[in-house]
């Protein structure tokens, strides 16, 4: 009987020395499984061993786990940065696009100056009176920048 217990702890000191203390509750249930053997009489290597490799099995499972675990970690990270690459071409985007507006308003007014009638200068500046077609194109420039506007506005919502 001796020998069975001192076999049973040499097999749990390897455990321990495997796996470190990590393991309490299966530990114990081990021990707990190894007294009840004894109390039937069949305190043998081979009663335990069972406990052992159910032990083992929870231990990789736990691994498994762990090991999944950080994969996810680290997939969540790198879609974190890409988030943050994305928001930041966004952002620069924008700005190249109130570049462009402001060329382009400037391109719309010496427009409209070009395609105006007449022109008559007077004491505060220059006076412009459009012809028809320059009115249609003043309204199309119009409805454009509301659709830019319009663009613009939600674009900053998606952003923010």
């Amino acid at each position: 009987m001796e020998e069975e217990t001192h076999y049973n702890k040499k097999q749990l000191l390897n455990f321990r020395m495997q796996h470190g203390r990590k393991s309490l509750a299966a530990e114990r249930r081990l021990s707990r499984e190894t007294k009840e053997c004894r109390k039937h009489g069949s305190a043998t290597a081979s009663c335990s061993w069972g406990s052992f490799e159910e032990l083992n099995t929870v231990v990789k499972g736990k691994n498994e786990i762990r090991s999944q675990i950080q994969a996810i970690q680290g997939e969540s990270e790198q879609a974190r940065k890409e988030h943050v690459e994305v928001k930041s071409k966004i952002q620069r985007l924008l700005k190249e696009l109130q570049r462009v507006e402001l060329e382009l308003g400037c391109l719309q007014k010496r427009l409209l100056e070009l395609c105006c009638g007449g022109r008559e200068e007077e004491e505060g500046g220059l006076q412009v009176y459009p012809s028809s077609r320059a009115l249609l194109y003043m309204r199309v420039l119009e409805v454009q920048n509301q659709r830019t506007y319009r663009a613009k506005r939600d674009s900053r919502e998606i952003i923010h």
